[in-house]
């Protein structure tokens, strides 16, 4: 039939499949598919499977070498199933990027529940959400993927996200992934990804994506792509396309083989928020990698993690305007040979880094914070915490002339004037007296300028705060 499936459920309702072994590996087809829930008369058939469920089956697949697809379990735009329970087991132990398997795929559906299953050796994903291309472009909307356990596959968990069919735009919406665990997959561990643009810039391409409470782990030494990645999430490229609520929480996240970027990659998603994660343990190989890279993301919050026992820089920000980098910990950092904390390269403007604790292990010429001159502008710090700093300096390379922090003179005059859009009426700035003899001032406060006046007209230098 179309669904090409040893058991099928053919626009079907409330049926039930358990306690099946679906053996395809005995007498093996090409591109033969397990278990399938789909419509009664072909895939788009609007009598569609729905509230059905599968439960406690084994399910082992085909290796299919002529690169047809095999899936173990297949939801083809059925609805309401529930997947639950099962073990999937590929024929690839190890690295094959020719495989096209899948361990459980939903290929379109809505109010998906993936709960408790083991994949194992898939050659493609483990678990694999997507929207799919041209005339077989589906949405997915409220698929739920929870406490399954997925290892040695080439991708763990994959969910791709807007296709284009005839003006339409067909989107992952409602997307939650948690409580997994996802080790050792030869190339991503967890992929969120939008790989195809959508009509216009300001249509949305993702909306209510949640990944927390997850394990995203890679084994130091593992053989398998060039870039192995726990946790990548955002567009392929500078794609038409917004993404709407976008948050990254709570989870483990350790290791990783990338030659650039490392164990988080963060790319094209506005108002993404990345908190109360743990990120460790990144490669020793690539120590000019960083653990976390952001790229072309506004608005992007990196809050209250703990980064500890990375062996290279641990942030860089690209082109990401409005980053907020609040109440982190740094732990056990070793970024050697001149390498940065946190990178913020070219245009960020209006960084805010407050409330983070950073303590390095060893270190060189090291910055906390290493930015541009030019383009890291509006930039604002304080109370940030530095220990075992080394030869840290803390701030470096941003635009003085608009941070909340820097130095003014007040040359053969009796006012040193600080002129600072971050100067407001109602603003705090602290002043001290950094070069002269002591001398008594006053400060005077106005929209954008903070004025200086002492008695004397020596050339004295002025350290301020904005607050």
């Amino acid at each position: 039939s179309h669904a090409s499936g040893v058991v099928g459920c053919l626009g079907t309702t409330n049926c039930v499949i358990e306690d099946l072994t679906v053996d395809m590996v005995t007498n093996g087809g090409t591109g033969t598919n397990g278990i399938v829930f789909t419509g009664a008369t072909s895939y788009n058939d609007a009598n569609t499977a729905t509230y059905c469920t599968v439960q406690r089956c084994k399910v082992l697949l085909f290796d299919d070498e002529s690169g047809a697809s095999g899936y173990g379990i297949w939801n083809r735009l059925a609805k309401y199933t529930r997947i639950l329970n099962n073990v999937v087991i590929g024929p690839d132990t190890s690295y094959d990027s020719d495989s096209q398997n899948e361990g459980i795929e939903v290929f379109g559906g809505e109010d998906v529940l993936i709960d408790g299953n083991y994949c194992e050796f898939i050659g493609n994903a483990g678990i694999f959400v997507t929207t799919a291309t041209g005339s077989d472009a589906v949405n997915n909307k409220r698929i739920t993927i929870t406490n399954n356990h997925v290892t040695k596959c080439a991708q763990g968990i994959a969910v791709s996200t807007t296709a284009v069919n005839s003006g339409t735009n067909y989107i992952a919406d409602g997307i939650i992934i948690s409580n997994n665990q996802v080790i050792d997959c030869f190339a991503y561990c967890c992929r969120v990804v939008q790989a195809l643009a959508a009509d216009a810039a300001t249509d949305v391409a993702a909306a209510k994506v949640l990944i927390s409470n997850n394990t995203f782990e890679i084994t130091d030494g593992l053989v398998g792509a060039s870039d192995i990645i726990p946790l990548w999430v955002g567009q392929a490229g500078s794609l038409n396309g917004v993404w709407r609520q976008c948050l990254i929480t709570d989870n483990l996240i350790r290791g990783g083989e990338a030659v650039f970027g490392s164990s988080v990659q963060i790319r094209y998603v506005d108002g993404c928020t990345f908190s109360g994660n743990i990120v460790s343990d990144n490669s020793t190989a690539n120590g000019s990698s960083y653990a976390v890279y952001i790229t072309t993301s506004d608005g992007v919050t990196i809050e209250s993690n703990k980064f500890e026992n990375i062996h290279s820089s641990v942030l860089n920000a690209s082109a990401s305007n409005g980053l907020s980098l609040k109440d982190n910990q740094f732990v056990n950092i070793e970024n050697n040979n001149g390498l940065h904390t946190v990178y913020l390269n070219g245009t960020c403007d209006g960084a805010v880094v407050t409330g983070n604790v950073s303590e390095h292990k060893v270190g060189g010429s090291i910055w906390f914070v290493n930015g541009n001159t030019t383009n890291t502008t509006n930039f604002y710090a304080y109370g940030n915490k530095y220990i075992n700093n080394h030869t840290i300096q803390q701030i470096n390379f941003v635009d003085t002339a608009t941070a909340n922090f820097g130095t003014v003179s007040s040359g053969a005059s009796t006012t040193a004037t600080i002129t600072n859009q971050q100067i407001t009426i109602g603003s705090f700035v602290s002043v001290h007296q950094s070069t002269g003899t002591p001398e008594a001032f006053t400060v005077a406060i106005t929209d954008g300028t903070a004025t200086i006046t002492k008695a004397g007209s020596t050339d004295i230098s002025y350290d301020y705060l904005i607050i």
